[in-house]
């Protein structure tokens, strides 16, 4: 029910549109100069919304990997546990034992 009044609009513009583009076109005997304009216009518009498409996703691609790759150094540089922790190589020094032996005389 609440789709003829949209239906009716619909239409109304669509044959405002074709007026327009008639108008600005000029008059020709046959509409097959406007269809090969149409055409011609038509691949244009895809082929630039195709290089906007491939070059969004290439941005969008570009910014999730320098996220990751920020991400993962703040959790090496959060989870890195400092010098003074690390284990030492080199053995540690010997206790000096210091004992008397006493002989009986």
């Amino acid at each position: 029910m609440s789709d003829e009044p949209n239906r009716a609009g619909t239409q109304e513009a669509a044959a405002r549109g074709a007026l327009f583009h008639v108008a600005a076109a000029g008059p020709t005997e046959d509409g097959a100069e406007m269809n090969s304009e149409d055409a011609a216009v038509r691949e244009t518009l895809a082929s630039e919304r195709g290089a906007a498409s491939n070059a969004n996703f290439g941005l969008t691609l570009l910014v999730c990997l320098l996220l990751a790759a920020i991400v993962c150094c703040g959790v090496w540089y959060l989870t890195r546990k400092p010098v003074s922790d690390q284990i030492s190589a080199t053995s540690p020094a010997t206790p000096v034992q210091t004992s008397t032996v006493t002989t009986p005389a």
